[in-house]
């Protein structure tokens, strides 16, 4: 009973010894990474699977000098202010009217025309666009020792976090923007409409008369008084507007939203690998 109980001891120890080797030949081979604070773990296998290199080979590499990256797709929202030049018609009517007494009757002639022209404002908005690139960043990492360094193997790589700056977004392509800015209200503040001279349709007076018999003054046997001749125009209506070209100025950044997964680097002696990331940092 004794002999059975010390095999079953044994059995048991032996058991727990390879789990844990297990438990550490899947620690030193995984590669973890939470894109969003750059922490996660390199195993000593990811990096010696990347390179092609032997275990002697690994421990004879200086553990400091391993580097990580990270770069994900990425796009930048932006937006930019945007103006255009806007011109209105305008329109008056005018009436002009000539009066007078000729040799004690009264007459009165009148005319219709009117005056066109325009006014200039201004009207102001914003565009949106989108710039498509990648965010690139630089991870602070830490060496992972077997047994806290007592045996001077390691296992892999802690990875702390991003350095400072990092990721950082960068793109070589052209902003795409939207079809159509989006504009406020037309400002024409105070401006007054620049108008053309008068357009007149003619006369309208009674059969046989005309302005000029009162304009002329008293002549041969006419006795001319009471002359009269006022121009009015009416209140300046507008009409149809016409839009210039746009023009826009001043780019801001906006949000930068990552898209998909990010992809691991490791860098050594300025060979740079990429890396197997067996499953996201949770």
């Amino acid at each position: 009973m004794q002999h059975t109980k010390t095999a079953t001891k044994i059995g048991a120890s032996a058991a727990i010894a390879a789990a844990a080797l297990i438990a550490t030949a899947t620690g030193a081979s995984a590669a973890t990474l939470d894109s969003a604070t750059g922490a996660g773990f390199v195993g000593k296998g990811e990096v010696q699977s990347a390179f092609g290199w032997n275990n002697a080979k690994m421990q004879g590499a200086t553990a400091t000098g391993f580097t990580f990256s990270t770069t994900q797709s990425a796009t930048k929202a932006l937006t930019q202010d945007a103006s255009q030049v806007v011109t209105q018609d305008a329109h008056t009517d005018v009436t002009r009217t000539v009066s007078c007494f000729i040799d004690g009757k009264k007459v009165d002639h009148t005319a219709f025309g009117t005056r066109d022209g325009s006014r200039t404002g201004e009207r102001n908005g914003e565009r949106t666009g989108t710039l498509h690139g990648s965010l690139k960043g630089s991870l602070v990492s830490t060496v992972a020792y077997d047994n806290k360094g007592k045996t001077g193997q390691w296992t892999g790589f802690y990875l702390k976090n991003f350095a400072e700056g990092s990721p950082a977004f960068s793109s070589t392509e052209v902003p795409v923007w939207n079809t159509e800015a989006v504009y406020g209200d037309v400002e024409y503040g105070y401006a007054v409409a620049t108008l053309g001279e008068v357009n007149w349709t003619g006369w309208e007076s009674e059969p046989g008369q005309n302005p000029a018999d009162c304009l002329r003054g008293t002549t041969g046997n006419e006795i001319v008084t009471g002359l009269s001749d006022v121009t009015k125009e009416g209140e300046i209506e507008y009409g149809d507007e016409h839009f210039g070209a746009e023009t826009f100025t001043n780019t801001k950044d906006g949000a930068i939203t990552p898209e998909g997964a990010a992809s691991l680097f490791v860098t050594y002696s300025g060979s740079t690998k990429p890396l197997t990331i067996t499953a996201p940092l949770v």
